[in-house]
This record gives structure tokens, C-alpha cells and sequence, in this order.
């Protein structure tokens, strides 16, 4: 299975999509700041490899869910061109609720 350029664990970074996802972000989220992805391999409820994804935000209490679709679809599109086979489960947290989650800021 190809990986893309995602490491396990670590920032999520791909070169190859055709407007990265963090750009993305930047315009639908002008006043969010973005801190950090962290991407871990993981597996489905039956089996299948999957590619668990948690976006880390700060300065929001609350994002447009329109916004976060187009986030998703730009994502999926960026992970699709890179040729990644697994499917992206994509979650979002705030950066004051991330240590809860165990993930480090």
C-alpha cells in the first residue's frame, strides 16, 4: 500500500495536491488559527486499513460545518491525487481539548 508521504504520528504534509489542504484551510478559516495534523494508521470496524487524521485548530469555539466539508473534500481530493488507498477518517479538535485527547500542542 502506498503511504504518500504521511508519516505515522507526525505532520501531515503532501506536495503533490493541486491547493494543499492548509491553504484550504486558511481561506475558510481565516480568523482559526491551524496548529498542527496528526495522522495514525488505524483500522476500520471490519478490518479494512484506514487512515485516521485529527486536525488541531485554536481561536475557535465553533466551526461552519459547510466550511469543514469543504476541508474533508479537499483532503480526500489531495489524499486521492498522492494515490493513498485508505480511507481518511478525519476528525477536529480545538487546541484547549487536544491534551485531553492525548494529543501534544
Amino acid at each position: 500500500m502506498k503511504h504518500a508521504g504521511l508519516s505515522e504520528g507526525k505532520e501531515w504534509n503532501w506536495t503533490r495536491s493541486r491547493l494543499s489542504w492548509k491553504q484550504t484551510s486558511k481561506k475558510l478559516f481565516p480568523r482559526t488559527k491551524y496548529v498542527k495534523a496528526v495522522v495514525e494508521e488505524d483500522e476500520d470496524w471490519e478490518g479494512d486499513e484506514i487512515l485516521d487524521i485529527i486536525i488541531v485548530f485554536d481561536g475557535v469555539k465553533k466551526l461552519d460545518s459547510e466550511k469543514i466539508v469543504t476541508l474533508c473534500r479537499e483532503i480526500r481530493d489531495g489524499l486521492t491525487e498522492s494515490e493513498e488507498e485508505r480511507f481518511p477518517m478525519i476528525g477536529f479538535v480545538i487546541k484547549s481539548e487536544a491534551g485531553e485527547m492525548g494529543i501534544a500542542t
